[in-house]
């Protein structure tokens, strides 16, 4: 160009902008140590045209330039030169890129507390473990392990959108965190302003069928959840207007389950002008409420919800569902899908991208709900005087053999904590401690 002249590493013209790029970019790796790269290849399949002759030829063109490209820094004749991360799905692409930029980012943090000679500071203020409670929005910070799920359930997520049904059931056994990944890993990421294209998430309400008190129906119940302010960002009483009540709106869920969407509406357009005064939404974005049903599958153990009322409710969901302001995530355990057949629309709703299974942690993913929240509250875990084993690494492996068993792990842990740092005041878990437990199956 008139600025300057632009050549690949080994001298070669003409070189593409990626090509020019990338290569200037690993020498200044190599001289300087910076920038980090990161290099991921789709190996789904390629599709070229088979209509336009000319735009085949030049597609077939590209397809040898990134040939002879990644022969030069990548893999040559068998022999691997550089090292790259291969995907064939868009949630495996995602998955990957947020586990490196994680250990990049930790990388660097640890090279500031080396360069500083100084402990990194705690990020996480109160106890880092749940005990035997689920993980709620707030514990978004101290969520960890569930990646690969949070990834896949927000693409399935997006895509319903697209297709007009923003609607997502995760199922799994019971005690696989199902909740805890639906309120602190997928509602959290959903509130991340830009995190979806043309969407403002302006409001959360979680609701459970067994909110019903004695004489409501699940509508009263859904009512009184919808208009309860439990915090700045969870519920949405503006749906209460001047001479309305809940029990008025109850009664409007119930007789318009095909279009009930309108109060919602009129709320979200009362708090758009002031989340685009605040920068909270874009002038193109559209306000959105989520609405968590958690453990949906007390619409069939609980007897007091006729199959009547469960059917017409299932039908709100999907009225609520096709108005597009807002996006429902339900879990449900697993061993009651089946009564799902008793209402054909949600089976309907959880086809394809709506429904997503939520296997028991394997170990690299146990290895991280024990030892990331340890770390976010500045607590480390004792290393063994004989076996040099850190007592993480331990508890790890007892929670591998023992199915299900994520519960009982959060309340050892969550004993751990209280005994060696809120009673001890620590900064380490101990060995003794957890013999004191009498392990994984005695803490409780």
């Amino acid at each position: 160009t008139a600025v300057r002249e632009y050549r690949g590493s080994d001298g070669r013209v003409p070189v593409t902008g990626t090509e020019w790029e990338f290569e200037e970019a690993l020498q200044a790796a190599q001289h300087k140590g910076t920038p980090d790269l990161l290099v991921y290849r789709n190996m789904k399949p390629a599709s070229f045209d088979t209509g336009d002759r000319h735009l085949r030829e030049q597609q077939l063109q590209q397809f040898a330039a990134l040939e002879v490209f990644w022969e030069r820094h990548f893999l040559n004749q068998g022999m691997f030169i550089g090292a790259y991360t291969s995907f064939s799905s868009d949630a495996e692409f995602a998955s990957a890129l947020e586990n490196h930029l994680r250990k990049l980012v930790q990388k660097r943090i640890n090279s500031l507390a080396l360069t500083q000679g100084a402990k990194v500071a705690s990020t996480w203020a109160r106890t880092p473990f749940r005990g035997l409670e689920a993980y709620e929005f707030e514990h978004a910070p101290i969520f960890f392990g569930q990646d690969e799920a949070q990834a896949k359930a927000m693409l399935q997520l997006t895509a319903s959108a697209e297709a007009r049904s923003p609607f997502l059931l995760v199922l799994g056994a019971s005690g696989s965190g199902k909740s805890s990944l639906v309120k602190a890993g997928i509602v959290p990421k959903l509130f991340l302003p830009r995190r979806v294209s043309g969407a403002a998430f302006l409001r959360r309400v979680v609701f459970r069928p067994s909110d019903a008190l004695d004489g409501d129906d699940l509508f009263d119940a859904l009512a009184r959840r919808l208009t309860t302010q439990v915090s700045e960002h969870e519920g949405l009483s503006e749906l209460i207007a001047y001479g309305q009540s809940a029990a008025s709106l109850a009664t409007h869920l119930r007789n318009a389950t095909a279009a009930p969407a309108y109060p919602i509406e009129a709320a979200l357009g009362q708090l758009t002008a002031q989340a685009r005064q605040s920068g909270r939404m874009l002038e193109y974005e559209t306000a959105k409420l989520i609405l968590v049903i958690d453990q949906l599958e007390e619409l069939f153990t609980n007897e007091r919800i006729p199959i009547g009322e469960r059917r017409l409710f299932i039908q709100l969901l999907n009225g609520f569902l096709r108005s597009g302001l807002v996006w429902v995530v339900a879990t449900m355990r697993k061993d009651f899908w089946h009564r799902a057949d008793e209402t054909p629309e949600l089976v309907h709703l959880s086809e394809g991208n709506g429904r997503l299974e939520l296997l028991l942690p394997g170990p690299a993913q146990l290895s991280q709900m024990i030892r990331r929240p340890a770390e976010a509250a500045g607590v480390s875990f004792e290393v063994h005087r004989t076996t040099n084993v850190p007592l993480n690494e331990v508890i790890s492996e007892e929670v591998a053999r023992e199915p299900g068993a994520l519960p009982l792990l959060s309340y050892l842990l969550d004993q751990l904590y209280r005994n060696d740092v809120l009673d001890a005041h620590g900064t380490t878990l101990n060995y003794a401690t957890y013999e004191g437990l009498r392990r994984l199956q005695g803490a409780i």
